[in-house]
């Protein structure tokens, strides 16, 4: 398996993968990538060009798909709580599995992997958030070793539960 750089060819691909998550949230009753807060690629070519848009790759398919920032505003400004490191982070978001491929361990094999993009950077930590009822998210985290750290609110106003993992050298 391969995390790589997202290309130009993937994006409808990517669209898809969000498509089916915001339905099996919907699905499960929780109130995250609904309506107008269905992840979009308008800034695709940014994401593209700054390359923080990756997916994960197996046997020639693409299986998932997530952004890797290395400066997050609201991870800075919109926090309520205590991160554990000062700096030096990247921050995960976007995180999404086709439909067809759940329940496979590519969730866990992506966050696994960019946790080896960061350490390959030199980077210290990893954040990442998720929405308060996201049962699902929130386990896998845990299980990977991710702190809970506080509320962060994404624009200002969506409330997510914040977690970090400190990266071992």
């Amino acid at each position: 398996m391969e995390l790589r750089l997202a290309r130009y060819q993937d994006r409808d691909l990517i669209l898809k993968f969000y498509k089916d998550g915001s339905n099996k949230l919907k699905s499960e009753g929780i109130d995250q990538w609904q309506g107008k807060k269905v992840p979009n690629l308008d800034n695709f070519k940014d994401l593209i060009n700054n390359k923080e848009i990756f997916v994960l790759e197996d046997a020639g398919d693409v299986v998932a798909t997530c952004v890797i920032k290395k400066y997050d505003y609201d991870y800075d400004n919109n926090m309520h709580g205590s991160w554990i490191t000062d700096g030096n982070f990247v921050a995960i978001h976007r995180v999404a599995t086709g439909r067809e491929f759940r329940k496979k361990g590519y969730g866990r094999t992506l966050l696994e992997l960019c946790e080896d993009y960061a350490k390959e950077n030199n980077i210290k930590s990893i954040r990442i958030d998720t929405h308060r009822d996201n049962r699902s998210m929130q386990s896998l985290i845990k299980k990977l070793g991710y702190n809970y750290c506080g509320i962060v609110y994404i624009g200002g106003t969506d409330e997510r539960l914040a977690f970090e993992k400190v990266l071992e050298d």
